[in-house]
């Protein structure tokens, strides 16, 4: 009798298996069979895009942080070329350590269109550090919101500062000569979409890039070669709105800058959401993760986070202009506290 009732058990759950299986089946299957949609458009999930930005924080600007790689159309034997820049300011302040500064980061890239699902790009960067002119701004805008300028207004206003000191309070360093991060790099990449999508699923691209520094702040054994790989995904959820999200991973050649040490890997990720205000102007937000790439620093060890808001807008014949700002959200230690973003995009062929 007690074996039966094993045997009549395990019979009732492999009945309940099967049923959820099977109902998993179902759901899946539904949306494809049931519901038989039109043919879409290739580029029915591609939409404009994201923004081109990529992280100005104090632990990620000093070696390759990637920009979001997403699908998107691509016109064969098309020859694309696109100026940006990043205009951004740090201020973090710790028991350990002090950051002053503003960067301006530029970006130029040619791309050129291989098949409809492959892309070959081409790209040169360049971070300037420097004193900058934002202090008086954001300190006027922190008093009208009402939040603790940590410090700031207690300063010379656009000026240049960085100070460390051990886990002892010992200073290593304090000092004006803030160019000494200044960095630039060359960059080779390739985008090749995997599917496009559908009304059910989203488009699927993948990404690689190697960029070679130049002139880098990095010490130490090992060359200024960072690899990296991402997936992109694009989906449009309604006529006039689209999601788009991005996972990328980096391997660093160099971990070390002088005062401290740096991950040797990181990963980012991006998540935009993007409303098409007209057939030619859309307006993005997106939100940019990065794992904290210092070692043994507060705060700065932290991950960084970053918001963006801007405006995309495909001038008829004249190319795509985008306009954003930055802002930091989450860990204000290491995240750019304020930025603005500006980027021309236009076909040459």
């Amino acid at each position: 009798m007690w074996k039966n009732n094993n045997l009549w058990c395990a019979k009732k759950r492999c009945a309940r298996v099967t049923i959820c299986c099977f109902g998993l089946a179902l759901l899946i299957l539904i949306p494809m069979k049931a519901f038989p949609s039109r043919e879409m458009p290739f580029d029915y999930n591609l939409g404009a895009g994201p923004l081109e930005i990529s992280s100005e924080s104090p632990g990620q600007s000093v070696r390759y942080s990637p920009v979001p790689g997403i699908p998107e159309k691509i016109i064969p034997g098309s020859l694309e070329t696109s100026l940006g820049a990043s205009w951004a300011n740090i201020w973090t302040r710790d028991e350990r350590y002090n950051l002053d500064y503003e960067i301006l980061h530029t970006r130029f890239s040619l791309s050129y269109g291989v098949t409809p699902r492959l892309r070959l790009t081409a790209a040169y960067e360049k971070r300037k550090y420097f004193g900058g002119a934002m202090d008086g701004f954001l300190i006027w805008f922190h008093d009208l919101v009402g939040v603790e300028q940590d410090g700031r207004d207690e300063i010379p206003r656009n000026e240049a500062h960085y100070f460390f000191a051990d886990t002892q309070k010992n200073v290593i360093v304090d000092s004006n000569d803030i160019e000494v991060f200044d960095n630039d790099a060359i960059q080779i990449g390739a985008s090749y979409l995997l599917m496009p999508g559908s009304r059910f699923w989203p488009a699927i691209n993948l990404t690689g890039t190697v960029s070679w520094g130049l002139d880098t702040p990095l010490i130490g054994s090992g060359e200024p070669v960072d690899f990296a790989l991402g997936v992109g995904l694009s989906k449009r959820w309604a006529r006039k709105w689209l999601t788009y999200h991005n996972f990328t991973y980096i391997r660093f050649g160099q971990n070390e800058l002088h005062y401290f040490s740096l991950q040797d890997n990181g990963f980012s990720m991006v998540n935009a959401i993007v409303w098409e205000w007209r057939p030619n102007v859309s307006v993005p937000l997106q939100f940019m993760y990065t794992s904290g790439l210092v070692k043994d620093t507060p705060n700065l060890k932290d991950s960084s986070y970053e918001a963006h808001i801007g405006l995309k807008w495909k001038m008829k014949r004249h190319g795509q202009l985008e306009v954003a700002l930055i802002e930091n959200v989450i860990n204000y230690d290491n995240s750019p506290d304020f930025g603005i973003h500006l980027n021309y995009s236009c076909s040459l062929k």
